[in-house]
């Protein structure tokens, strides 16, 4: 997807069964802030009641 185009995203449940020590949510997460406009924004819904990856979204 070209930069830019979203200005919201929605992700369930996709990044749950990824490996805590991978680079796959780490790999999503930037292809995803490339997408997004300025201002954009990302709602992360997840089965967990404290998802690990919900620190990683403050690093990117």
């Amino acid at each position: 997807m070209d930069s830019n185009k979203l200005t919201v995203a929605v992700l369930m449940d996709s990044m749950d069964w990824f490996d805590s020590n991978g680079v796959a949510a780490a790999a999503q997460i930037t292809k995803l802030n490339r997408t997004l406009r300025m201002g954009g924004r990302v709602l992360l819904r997840s089965s967990a009641l404290r998802p690990w990856l919900s620190d990683r979204w403050g690093m990117y």
